[in-house]
């Protein structure tokens, strides 16, 4: 059933992209990993794209408010959010989806994902992380910069806190960057994208002492399950 909410805050997280955080309806539920579709009711301006998306929930189930975060292009949609009094409401039609963690934790998971990508995989981290979950999760993470990289505190900092999740998060324009990065797990990573990082020797002999296979999906097809291994992976559209 649809359910009105409002918009409480938003907050840039990244570099041309920014977060909206909505107040959750009393009873809402929703898995970590699942989406919605957004509705803005009375929009200021339209154009041919309408004036509904669909985003993964980037919040956690445990915090307080429902979060989406997208890239800011020239829409009239995102205009209006950037642009909209806080207190503005929307339709919500969630939860659905099925981009959630393997029932047996005894599957590990392993993510490969870049840009915006990331935002389901935010979800499933920090509930992960805030339940102690057993479950092993890899998530390799690529973008151009650390400036560019949607909530890589909040990952790096879940890594500290869990020792089941493994962050490898690379850059691959670090010559334009401003702020230092290296991740030493994967000498050289720093300069490779998703794509070849599947391929190298190194990346395939660590993900296979976890018993998968990488894989590698476009974001509109982000899921690979089998009943003795979970690859999740995403990449921007």
């Amino acid at each position: 059933m649809p359910l009105t909410i409002k918009l409480k805050d938003r907050k840039e997280v990244a570099a041309g992209t920014m977060a909206f955080h909505f107040g959750k309806p009393s009873g809402f539920t929703f898995a970590p990993g699942q989406a919605g579709d957004f509705i803005l009711a009375d929009p200021p301006e339209t154009d041919a794209e309408g004036n509904k998306r669909s985003f993964s929930l980037a919040s956690a189930p445990y915090e307080d408010d429902l979060i989406i975060a997208t890239r800011m292009r020239d829409t009239a949609f995102k205009r209006s959010l950037k642009t909209i009094p806080l207190g503005t409401e929307f339709i919500l039609d969630a939860p659905w989806g099925e981009l959630t963690l393997h029932e047996d934790t005894s599957v590990p998971a392993v993510f490969l994902t870049g840009g915006i990508g990331i935002t389901p995989v935010r979800s499933i981290v920090l509930q992960a992380t805030r339940d102690k979950l057993a479950q092993k999760l890899v998530l390799f993470y690529s973008n151009h910069r650390p400036e560019d990289t949607a909530f890589l505190d909040e990952l790096t900092a879940a890594q500290k806190a869990n020792p089941n999740f493994i962050l490898v998060a690379t850059m691959t324009k670090m010559e334009k960057s401003s702020r230092p990065w290296h991740d030493g797990r994967f000498h050289g990573f720093h300069r490779d994208g998703v794509g070849n990082r599947a391929r190298d020797p190194i990346f395939r002999e660590r993900i296979q002492r976890l018993h998968v296979e990488p894989r590698i999906f476009g974001f509109r097809a982000i899921e690979h399950v089998d009943p003795e291994r979970q690859v999740i992976a995403g990449e921007p559209p």
